[in-house]
């Protein structure tokens, strides 16, 4: 198993990159802090990496703030689904006939070594359109 990391790069013109890594276990910690008066922070903690997420002006939540949680849900879903994806073939190979050349089974068309990027639009202003079906709040305790 691959511990969680932090990196930290300084550039030719000195200005600092954090980069961490973590890889997210039993012992991890998930949560997502909720305030009456003030936007929530979505907490990851993995060994000694913490990662705080909350709108960038915590007093005021707008429609960017609103468009970025949704984008990071989408991605999580990708994430959750390429996991699922791949447990499960897991379990095929683990169970597959003999007679299977390799065992692997595959219901349809995939992405080897694709990544979905997910990229908000850039116009100022721009208000996502929502419906019934709106994600609200996602918040996973661990």
């Amino acid at each position: 198993m691959t511990a969680s990391s932090a990196q930290v790069r300084f550039g030719a013109e000195g200005v600092a990159q954090v980069a961490s890594f973590v890889h997210l276990t039993g012992h991890s910690y998930i949560g997502c802090f909720t305030y009456d008066d003030q936007a929530p922070v979505l907490a990851i903690k993995d060994q000694h990496i913490d990662v705080s997420i909350t709108a960038a002006d915590r007093s005021q939540v707008t429609d960017e703030d609103l468009l970025m949680a949704r984008v990071l849900a989408e991605a999580v879903a990708e994430y959750v689904a390429e996991l699922e994806r791949r447990a499960t073939a897991a379990t095929r190979e683990r169970t597959a006939d003999p007679g299977n050349a390799g065992g692997r089974q595959r219901d349809g068309p995939i992405n080897e070594g694709g990544r979905l990027e997910l990229v908000p639009p850039a116009a100022p202003g721009f208000s996502p359109v929502t419906g019934k079906e709106e994600v609200t709040m996602l918040c996973v305790a661990w």
